[in-house]
């Protein structure tokens, strides 16, 4: 059975946390958790061979941090891709028969743009691929620009399962991003599974979790810190709060930030329930970043700016005649730097539903890129249609 299927139809239980492990065993505070691949790689198994025993079903490699901007910022010696194939082939080694995944974080870098973070990731799905992992899993994303960079540079690069698991505060992500938006962002894009985890304490996620439900039929992960109060919790106060999110919905379960093999085995005797698929009972919709859209599919005349103009004058003049519907663009005229600035302008700057004409199927892919949402497309065919799903757009 693949990862694929499992998330689809099976309860799985994933590991736990990595760093306070590793103190425990005499390494440094602060130190790059994903360097230790290559300088204590015994250690690394190890912890990983410790949650298998504990009963885990999965296990991520020990690969947040290891990406490309992360580690020129640190003056790391070896490169993304080298330590992320250590990282993969630790996990192997320790994992046993477990399903593996390369964990991708947030990254450190509020001023990198879509093609800098893209870059940074890539590396790291790479290495997954040539490696042979079972997936993909982006953890603890705060900021849906940099979990829909690292999502893109995950379907361009290889063809394994892709789970996006979200840090939120009081229902949103620290971007100010809703839950339900990034649920049906991500949703929409084609994620095999949907996430949860940090969080002040396990419980502090039931909000977010129901907006999840409420918003996608994805299966959902929740793998919360095993903190409260500021104070580690015990396994079975941990084991009771993770029951309370099963019986709200979560399907797969784990720990994070002070979690321990004790507290993933303790969740194994959790009875989940039987029904994977939450069934979603929602018309198609578009999103910005902060806002979901209902779709007027009664098109008028498109916005159609000429080639002469720069990007932030059609930004203005788009939001001067936008009126309460949907906004209508077609973009036939203008070339990929124009398109490239204007997507990034509008998505944060129209609060409208956006609808895109193009002249190309080069010119659809460039918009959809930049808009970090759920856009409409019309006047394609389905071949382009198809080509572009990973993008999450909307056929009008």
């Amino acid at each position: 059975m693949t990862l694929e299927q499992a998330l689809k139809t099976q309860n799985l239980l994933f590991d736990g946390a990595m760093d306070s492990y590793l103190q425990k065993s005499g390494i440094a505070p602060g130190l790059n958790t994903a360097a230790c691949n290559l300088s204590h790689p015994e250690i690394i198994r190890g912890v990983h061979a410790a949650y298998i025993l504990a009963g885990a079903d999965i296990i991520t490699a020990a690969s947040e941090g290891a990406d490309g901007i992360t580690l020129k910022a640190e003056g790391a010696e070896r490169s993304s891709y080298d330590i992320c194939c250590a990282a993969a082939q630790n996990a192997k080694a320790g994992g046993g028969n477990a399903f593996t995944l390369m964990a991708l974080g947030p990254i450190d870098c509020p001023d990198a743009d879509l093609d800098e973070l893209y870059n940074a990731y890539e590396p790291q799905i790479k290495a997954a691929a040539d490696c042979k992992l079972d997936g993909i899993i982006l953890q603890g994303m705060n900021n849906l620009f940099q979990a829909r960079a690292a999502y893109l540079a995950a379907r361009d690069n290889c063809s394994l399962p892709v789970i996006a698991c979200f840090e939120m505060e009081n229902g949103r992500l620290l971007d100010g991003t809703p839950a339900a938006v990034a649920a049906s962002i991500f949703q929409a894009m084609g994620a095999d599974a949907l996430g949860l985890n940090c969080s002040e304490s396990p419980l502090s996620l039931l909000s977010a979790l129901r907006d999840f439900k409420d918003s996608s039929s994805l299966p959902i992960l929740i793998r919360p810190n095993a903190i409260k109060d500021g104070a580690k919790m015990e396994p079975e106060e941990f084991r009771e709060s993770l029951k309370a999110l099963v019986d709200a919905g979560a399907v797969h379960i784990g720990g994070r930030r002070g979690s321990t093999p004790e507290h993933i085995r303790s969740l194994a005797s959790i009875t989940p329930p039987g029904n994977i698929k939450n069934e979603l009972d929602r018309p198609y919709m578009l999103a910005d970043s902060r806002k979901l859209y209902q779709i007027n599919y009664q098109l008028n005349k498109p916005f159609a700016p000429s080639a002469s103009q720069s990007a932030g004058l059609i930004c203005s003049q788009a939001i001067q005649t936008a009126d309460s519907g949907d906004f209508y663009i077609d973009i036939s005229l203008l070339d990929e730097k124009t398109i490239s600035q204007l997507m990034p302008l509008l998505e944060k700057r129209l609060h409208r539903p956006l609808i895109i004409k193009a002249a190309s199927p080069e010119q659809y892919k460039l918009a959809l890129k930049y808009y970090c949402g759920i856009a409409g497309v019309t006047g394609c065919d389905f071949e382009t249609f198809h080509a572009l799903s990973h993008y999450g757009p909307v056929l009008i």
